[in-house]
């Protein structure tokens, strides 16, 4: 069945595995290759193996006679109904330690696509890549070749004002490149940087109105603040040269000149003026108030958000393409691989599933709360609920 075990660091998980072995060897019957267990690190793999070592090894010694204060090897001595059968399974046990399956998830995967290769539709000949680092610069590079580099002036001009490289852009979508995630928001578009480039569209229309009606209409906003101060109108008029000055440029600038806590534009809506106005005067009124009101209760398009968002599948084709090409494997592809086999039409593919648990009994995952889905839907087809198994056995440490 499935079991759960609950134990806080420091409180003798490993030394309860390794008791746990015994039992399964001698209470159970299983050898050393039915008895799984799967942890998280190299080392604690190593660790185990010597552990349970150990433990055969001190289980042998009483049932040689040898006294003991430890109450579990003195209770499997004591309910031994075959005391000969027991120690030569235990003898065996120690011999065969080193094919004892004490393994890493990503070597456990490994090792099922290396047996079912065909089965998991994987190449016959595969190379682990230990580190992605080249590869993702070398995909990176390409997609910043074939798809930033054809976007046009505009929408480059303001790519590279925030990504000047492609190595900026590959520290930004990192996070998503190291976590794989099932959603991203803002959600991705079918329709690929097609899709950014519509959002561009409307951001940049939205910058061009505004330098457009500020041309037109702001020196007419000097004059009337001359006539009608505001409060701090010396600031004010300040920062009206500096809007026109904006409004000037040659090109559009996507940073609005700002306070130290909003775009300066915003300081000139019909709302704003009101406020600012002294006590008992009267508020100045022009269009230009009224049009800023308006243009800055539109929401614009989050487009950088967007741009790595849409980035995102694009890159990551490139860099399943090269690994294809390769013919290589990143650690968590293995543990990819593996649970889309044990998926077939969208459902658990049984045959699989039953043909990669037949060698085992049992199976112990050890730091469970460090599995991620993908890793238990392995766990779990193989060896637990959804397990083709009558008798399969998970146990959740």
């Amino acid at each position: 069945g499935l079991s759960l075990i609950e134990a806080s660091a420091g409180t003798g998980k490993t030394y309860a595995v390794a008791n746990l072995y015994l039992r399964y060897l001698l209470e159970r019957g299983f050898n050393v290759e039915q008895i799984l267990v799967v942890t998280f690190t190299e080392a604690a793999t190593q660790e185990l193996k010597d552990r349970i070592r150990l433990r055969i090894q001190e289980l042998r010694a009483v049932f040689d006679g040898e006294e003991t204060q430890d109450p579990l090897l003195n209770h499997l001595v004591s309910q031994s109904s075959a005391p000969e059968k027991d120690q030569l399974s235990l003898r065996l046990a120690e011999r065969q330690i080193d094919q004892a399956q004490i393994h890493t998830i990503h070597g456990f995967c490994q090792q099922i696509l290396k047996r079912h290769a065909l089965d998991s539709n994987v190449p016959l000949k595969q190379v682990l890549l230990e580190d992605q680092t080249l590869l993702r610069k070398t995909a990176l590079e390409d997609y910043w070749r074939r798809y930033v580099l054809n976007l046009q002036a505009n929408e480059l001009k303001f790519l590279v004002e925030k990504w000047p490289n492609p190595h900026a852009l590959q520290s930004e979508l990192a996070p998503l490149l190291n976590r794989s995630p099932e959603n991203i928001i803002p959600p991705p578009s079918d329709l690929g940087l097609a899709s950014w480039q519509e959002n561009f569209s409307i951001y940049h229309d939205w910058f061009v109105v505004l330098k457009k009606h500020t041309l037109e209409m702001i020196d007419d906003v000097v004059i009337l603040l001359n006539d009608t101060p505001l409060k701090r109108n010396k600031d004010k008029l300040g920062w009206l040269v500096k809007m026109k000055a904006w409004a000037e440029l040659p090109t559009i600038n996507y940073s609005l000149p700002t306070t130290s806590k909003e775009a300066l534009f915003a300081r000139f809506t019909t709302s704003r003026i009101i406020i600012e106005t002294p006590k008992n005067k009267p508020s100045p009124e022009h269009p230009y108030f009224k049009f800023l009101e308006e243009h800055f209760e539109k929401t614009l398009p989050e487009v950088s958000a967007l741009f790595i968002s849409q980035s995102y599948p694009l890159v990551l084709r490139l860099i399943n393409e090269t690994k294809q090409q390769q013919n290589v494997f990143s650690f968590d592809d293995l543990i990819s691989r593996v649970s889309k086999a044990l998926v077939i039409n969208g459902e658990s593919n049984k045959a699989l599933a039953s043909t990669i648990g037949a060698p085992y009994q049992v199976a112990l995952i050890d730091e469970f709360q460090d599995t991620d889905p993908e890793q238990y839907h392995i766990f779990n087809g193989l060896f637990g609920t959804e397990s083709p198994k009558p008798d399969a056995r998970l146990v959740l440490i």
